[in-house]
């Protein structure tokens, strides 16, 4: 009955032991960071896990977007130990067309009473950003203004547009008199400012001016009307344009939507690899600078014709193997390593000595037989051509006997090649 009781008993203190680890985890997690709400007019183009920065800097993120009486709530999740005044504003932030959104906790803690958890900013210190369709609208209204009114052809603008254009039809060297006099009045002016009656008489030559240019004036003002003629004339252009404006915005949203984690995670990854390239930059510039000049030294001592390596292999330390691999021991940290390297030259140093070698032999012959250089093949028949009747062609088969290597005494006679008889 006690074995009974004392295993329930320890049961109870385990899962007691466990639920107090879980609620010390969540209480751990949930108190490094505080809550604080707030409402939008609306929330588009923001989601759950999005950032909440403080001039700039990320501070929280978002951990709840829901709907409350026709406005959208927001719960944000934000560092404890970030002071945010009770009075602060959230501004929902877009740093253009297609970036990713924030919410913007304004102005920074510089003193006074702070927010606590669980603080609410109500719509009317929240903001949104002006969305596209209401820059679109706006300019169609202006579109419209500009435009005819129902029922008529031209409009403020087309007006303007044809009267400029009238204007300035074959009126150039007048206005230019004209803008030249305005010039010369003007350099009278400046430099009589000192004496007033030659102001006033420098303003009488200036609205003379004006006057002998009158109908240039008059014919401005009729061309400016038909530039807003002309303007009132392209209204249904200028509507196409922005609807395709339009289209072309939606489908970026939409790509944007559908492949944004993608974009994200290749962009990621190449920034990445651009990194890795950065930081083996000195090895790339290495395995540039001697790539080269290694590959065609490799390909100038291979010989096609004998099938062999020309080069020589040159290890260093060979002349002198004892004091190399007697002195590496000695060269060691610890307490015998100079008697080891003693040992080493006493002992091993004849064997070493007897491998004594400027340049060690080290040649390589994979081939038995010689190579045909290009320019020593010769065509039997040059291609495209027909054997003539009666001739025999020439068989692809090598003769029986060509190409028998004559294993000889020495290593002249195992490089010649044997023909038949």
């Amino acid at each position: 009955m006690s074995r009974l009781l004392s295993s329930t008993a320890a049961k109870v203190v385990a899962l007691l032991a466990v639920i107090a680890i879980v609620v010390g985890a969540v209480w751990f997690f949930t108190a490094r960071t505080k809550t604080i709400t707030a409402y939008f007019p609306s929330t588009r183009g923001v989601y759950e896990d999005d950032t909440v920065r403080v001039l700039g800097v990320r501070v929280g993120s978002i951990s709840d977007i829901a709907t409350e009486d026709g406005k959208s709530k927001v719960t944000m999740e934000v560092d404890r130990d970030v002071a945010i005044p009770a009075d602060a504003n959230a501004l929902l932030v877009a740093q253009s067309l297609v970036a990713e959104r924030f919410i913007q906790l304004t102005p920074a803690f510089t003193g006074g009473e702070e927010m606590p958890d669980g603080g609410t900013i109500p719509v009317e210190r929240t903001a949104v950003p002006v969305e596209w369709d209401g820059v679109k609208d706006q300019l169609m209204k202006l579109s419209s203004a500009l435009g005819p009114e129902e029922g008529e052809q031209t409009g403020p603008m087309s007006d303007f547009v044809d009267s400029a254009d009238a204007m300035f039809d074959g009126n150039g060297a007048e206005i230019r008199d004209a803008l030249n006099e305005v010039s010369q009045t003007m350099s009278l002016l400046s430099d009589g400012r000192e004496n007033l009656f030659t102001t006033l008489k420098n303003l009488q030559l200036f609205v003379t001016a004006l006057s002998q240019s009158e109908d240039q004036i008059v014919s401005f003002g009729g061309r400016l009307a038909s530039v807003s003629q002309v303007l009132g004339d392209q209204t249904a252009d200028i509507d196409a344009a922005l609807r395709d404006l339009d289209l072309a915005v939606m489908d970026i949203n939409r790509f944007l939507e559908n492949h944004g984690d993608r974009v994200t995670t290749g962009v990621d990854k190449l920034g990445r690899a651009t990194e890795v390239v950065r930081d083996r930059r000195a090895e790339l510039e290495g395995v540039l600078h001697v790539g080269p000049t290694a590959m065609s030294n490799f390909y100038n001592i291979y010989r096609p014709y004998q099938g062999v390596l020309t080069g020589v292999l040159a290890m260093n330390q060979m002349a002198n193997p004892t004091n190399f691999i007697c002195g590496a021991i000695a060269g060691l940290a610890n307490n015998t390593a100079e008697s080891d390297a003693q040992l080493c030259a006493e002992y091993m140093g004849p064997l070493f000595n007897s491998l004594t070698s400027n340049y060690p032999y080290g040649a390589v012959t994979p081939p038995i037989t010689p190579t045909a250089e290009p320019h020593q093949i010769w065509d039997s028949q040059k291609p495209g051509t027909r054997t003539p009747p009666g001739v025999q062609p020439v068989s692809d088969r090598p003769d029986p006997l060509v190409n028998v290597v004559n294993r000889g005494d020495n290593l002249t006679d195992t490089l010649l090649v044997t023909g038949g008889a």
